[in-house]
């Protein structure tokens, strides 16, 4: 055992008093709070500059209300071949072409652009239209809007667990979180750690070193203190990066006036939420 000691202090101490090791400890934990600045900035950036995308529609139906929520909607006057032809030669989203249709079964609306659009913002429109035929509907059965929202309901189930004999509360999804993040952590661990006892066993081998230790010592403890100790740097390594890369990110996003959880993001769809929902409330009316 006062062999295997010895084996593992000498890879613990050769390994961690190495340039290589400080400099890897330092700057991986300074990567990633760098990396998340610039994301950060670049988001931060392109909601301050952010445009609203020009839609021009022909509306032959009478069920279409421009809603300036996502998109800025200009009215064409003229037929669906000359609303062509000027979107070419103007800068905007498209043209948004609604047909008279029969409000149960719409069909023969189309988006004509100039370039192949996103599938979100392709989804937003399509989102945009449906809310406000349902809306239509409502006025044709002469249902309240107040009415449906009122029956709408959100239901949230408690997860219990039997287990052992006691009740007690379990959520699969941080279960399924700990699984990956172990994952994750095993498979660094395999790759990275796993690559510096080969490369150790290829120095101690060209240098002659490890014929001297094995004429001391067993394979089995060569090799018991070899991983021994390389996991032990590894686990001082993760540490000092957990320890840092946690503080760092905490204080450049604290720099931007955000927090870990970033409440701007769970803001944003909540404006998103209170768009759509408005969306749906404009259109109907009591009747």
């Amino acid at each position: 055992m006062n062999k295997i000691w010895l084996i593992i202090q000498r890879e613990f101490l050769n390994r961690v008093q190495k340039k290589s090791f400080l400099i890897a400890t330092i700057l991986l934990p300074l990567i990633f709070p760098a990396i998340m600045a610039v994301l950060v900035w670049v988001a931060i950036e392109q909601k301050k500059n952010a445009t609203k995308e020009t839609v021009y529609y022909i509306d032959e139906s009478g069920y279409f209300a421009p809603d300036t929520a996502k998109f800025h909607f200009k009215q064409f006057n003229g037929s669906l071949d000359d609303a062509k032809r000027a979107i070419t030669a103007v800068e905007s989203f498209g043209l948004l072409y609604i047909p008279q249709f029969d409000l149960s079964n719409p069909k023969g609306i189309a988006l004509y652009t100039n370039v192949d659009p996103s599938p979100s913002a392709v989804g937003d429109l399509e989102q945009l239209l449906a809310n406000q035929l349902r809306d239509q509907k409502l006025k044709k059965f002469h249902v309240r809007q107040q009415l449906l929202d009122s029956l709408k309901t959100d239901v949230n189930i408690q997860r219990l667990s039997l287990a052992g004999g006691q009740e007690k509360e379990s959520d699969s999804r941080l279960l399924s979180g700990v699984g990956m993040a172990s994952g994750i952590l095993m498979y660094m661990f395999i790759f990275i750690y796993g690559a510096q006892i080969m490369q150790g066993v290829i120095e101690e081998k060209t240098s002659k070193v490890v014929e001297v230790i094995v004429s001391s010592v067993k394979p089995l403890q060569l090799m018991l203190g070899k991983i021994i100790g390389l996991a032990s740097v590894g686990l001082l390594q993760f540490i000092i990066w957990i320890v840092l890369i946690t503080t760092v990110s905490t204080v450049v996003l604290g720099a931007f006036g955000l927090q870990m959880q970033s409440p701007e993001l769970a803001a944003q769809y909540g404006d998103q939420g209170g768009n759509a929902k408005s969306s749906r409330c404009a259109g109907a009316q009591d009747v």
